[in-house]
C-alpha cells in the first residue's frame, strides 16, 4: 500500500509530462524545413559547418513556434472549447494551466534565443524576435482581420527562409522568397477552409476561399515555373531540365486542392503530409530529380 502514493504521483508525473508535450505541437515542428531550404537550394548541405548550423537554426525555429503556440492557445483557450477537435489541446482540456503554459513558453524562448547565440549570427536573432512580435501581434489583434491574418502566418514562413539563408551563410534568391510566400498563403487558405466548415460567422467564405486557393495554387506553379527556367547567380542548379522539377510541384499543389475542396479536409497538414501517398510521393520524386541533377552539374 506504501507504493501507491508513489505510483500515482509517477502517473501523474507523465500525464502531466504528455501533455505538455502535446503543448508544444511537435507535429507541427516539420514546418521548420523551411528553414534548411536555402542552405538546400545553394547546394551548401554539403559543407562542413553548414548543415550544423541549419539544423540548429531549424531546432531555435521549433523551439520558438512552440512557445508561439503556448501563447496562443492561452489566449483561445475559451474559443477552443468549443471547437470539435482543438477542445482536446491541453490547455482547453484543463491538462494544463495556462500558468504552466506561460512558464513553459518562457523557457521555450529563452532556449531559443540561446541556440541563435551559439549559432553566432546576430542576425538571426533578430529573425527570431520579429517572428515572435509579428505572432503577438496576430494573437492580440490581428487574428480577426480579413487577409493580414492569413499574410502573417506567411510572413512567419518567409522569416524561416531569411533564417536558413542567414544560419548557412547564403543569399535567398526573390524567386524562393516568393514561392515561399505564397505557397504559404495556399496552404493557410486551406486550413481556413476546414475552420470554416466547423464556424460560422468566420471573416472568409468557402466561395472566397476556394477562389483564393485556384489562384493562389496557379501562381505559386507559375512562379516557380518562372523561377526553373530563368538564369540567376543564385541557382545551384544550372541544368536546362531543371524546369522537370515542376512536375512534381503542380502534382502535389493540386492533390492538396483536391484534398480541400473534393475532400473537405486540409487543416492538418501533418496529417496530410505524412500521410497522403500522392503528395509523399510528389516530395520524394521532386527531392530525387533536384539531387540528381545538382550532382550532374558538380
Amino acid at each position: 500500500m506504501a507504493e501507491l502514493p508513489a505510483m500515482r504521483e509517477s502517473l501523474l508525473f507523465y500525464c502531466m509530462s504528455r501533455a505538455i508535450l502535446q503543448l508544444l505541437r511537435p507535429g507541427s515542428w516539420f514546418k521548420n524545413v523551411f528553414v534548411l531550404a536555402p542552405a538546400f537550394f545553394a547546394g551548401e548541405l554539403l559543407d562542413a559547418a553548414v548543415p550544423a548550423r541549419s539544423l540548429l537554426a531549424a531546432l531555435a525555429f521549433c523551439l520558438l513556434s512552440s512557445a508561439v503556440y503556448c501563447m496562443n492557445d492561452i489566449r483561445d483557450a475559451e474559443a477552443d472549447r468549443r471547437h470539435p477537435y482543438k477542445k482536446l489541446r491541453p490547455i482547453a482540456s484543463g491538462q494544463v494551466s495556462k500558468g504552466m503554459a506561460a512558464v513553459v513558453a518562457v523557457l521555450l524562448l529563452l532556449l531559443s534565443l540561446s541556440l541563435a547565440a551559439v549559432i553566432g549570427r546576430p542576425a538571426l536573432v533578430w529573425v527570431l524576435l520579429a517572428y515572435l512580435c509579428i505572432n503577438i501581434m496576430y494573437s492580440l489583434w490581428l487574428k480577426r482581420k480579413p487577409l493580414i491574418d492569413i499574410s502573417i502566418v506567411a510572413i512567419g514562413f518567409v522569416l524561416r527562409i531569411f533564417a536558413g539563408s542567414i544560419a548557412a551563410g547564403c543569399t535567398a534568391s526573390a524567386w524562393i522568397v516568393m514561392v515561399t510566400f505564397l505557397l504559404s498563403l495556399f496552404l493557410v487558405m486551406g486550413k481556413r477552409r476546414e475552420d470554416a466548415a466547423y464556424a460560422s460567422g468566420g471573416i472568409y467564405t468557402p466561395r472566397f476561399i476556394d477562389a483564393s486557393m485556384v489562384a493562389l495554387g496557379a501562381c505559386t506553379i507559375v512562379v516557380y515555373i518562372i523561377y526553373t527556367v530563368l538564369p540567376s547567380p543564385s541557382k545551384t542548379i544550372t541544368s536546362d531540365y531543371f524546369y522537370i522539377t515542376a512536375i512534381p510541384v503542380t502534382i502535389g499543389i493540386l492533390r492538396y486542392m483536391q484534398i480541400c475542396l473534393v475532400d473537405n479536409r486540409g487543416g492538418r497538414h501533418s496529417a496530410i503530409l505524412f500521410r497522403d501517398s500522392v503528395i509523399l510521393w510528389c516530395i520524394l520524386i521532386y527531392i530525387a530529380i533536384f539531387v540528381t541533377l545538382w550532382l550532374a552539374g558538380r
